[in-house]
């Protein structure tokens, strides 16, 4: 019996020292990623292209070869992590080098594995401030309904969403970020001012708790909109649906109509 007890308290004992080497070597590793996209960064700001590729090569090999079975991320966000280094490579490798996309590319990229090394102060949270500028310049152009200059903010808007996409997928879950797409595509393609103003609205209320909130809380702000655009959709559909039958009804019926007046 004794035997049993102490084999117990074995396992019990050395399970919590392998969860914190594993979560010690994970940190370590993603501040080791994080270094060199930071470096990535820096020598894109200096316009050395050359340096920047090799030190891309290195956060590329080191990010591949990493081991995820203990690793803190989700398959979602691994993707993105590996789709955001093939950007950077992507732009750099252009036969006529665009320093604007480059640049923003890569950070892109910097903030998406910042996220990784510094969950609870991200880099991508200094954009809070960016986004509330743009919100607030957003409804001074639907109360003026002004259409140019509506679609000028929203794009900067989306501008600045595009930036901490990579980083927000880090931070919350994939589902989170499909909502935010969702309404900010809303907010883009729809030409109706009340819905406008409703969408924009809800980002403003959405916007603390996505910075400094948890993922229950970015959640309940979003699901109602997403019901409604859901309905909107369907009926759309369905519009569009009755509309066709009318429409291929009315064709069938205009030859025989034809027919009879001569």
């Amino acid at each position: 019996m004794r035997w049993i007890i102490w084999t117990l308290l074995m396992v019990l004992w050395i399970v919590p020292i392998e969860r914190v080497q594993a979560n010690e070597g994970f940190f370590d590793e993603s501040q080791s990623w994080s270094g060199l996209a930071n470096e990535v960064m820096k020598s894109i700001e200096e316009k050395d292209y050359l340096s920047a590729r090799e030190k891309l090569t290195a956060l590329s090999q080191k990010f591949s070869k990493s081991n995820w079975v203990d690793k803190q991320l989700t398959v979602p966000a691994i993707h993105m992590l590996s789709g955001v280094i093939m950007d950077v490579e992507r732009n750099l490798n252009q036969i006529r080098s665009n320093h604007a996309e480059i640049h923003r590319s890569a950070l892109r990229m910097q903030m998406a594995f910042d996220a990784v090394s510094h969950p609870h102060q991200p880099m991508w949270h200094q954009y809070y401030g960016e986004f509330k500028r743009d919100i607030g310049q957003i409804k001074n152009e639907i109360k003026a309904k002004n259409e140019k200059g509506y679609k000028q903010q929203i794009d900067q808007f989306y501008e600045h969403y595009q930036l901490i996409r990579p980083a927000v997928m880090i931070s919350k879950s994939e589902t989170t970020v499909q909502k935010l797409d969702s309404l900010m595509t809303w907010i883009r393609k729809t030409n109706d001012w009340a819905e406008r103003e409703r969408g924009i609205r809800q980002w403003e209320r959405l916007l603390d708790p996505l910075f400094f909130g948890s993922e229950k809380d970015v959640l309940s702000m979003v699901s109602p909109w997403d019901e409604k655009e859901v309905l909107l959709k369907i009926g759309g559909w369905i519009s569009g649906l009755i509309a066709g039958v009318l429409a291929y009804v009315s064709w069938r019926r205009y030859p025989r109509t034809q027919k009879v007046t001569d």
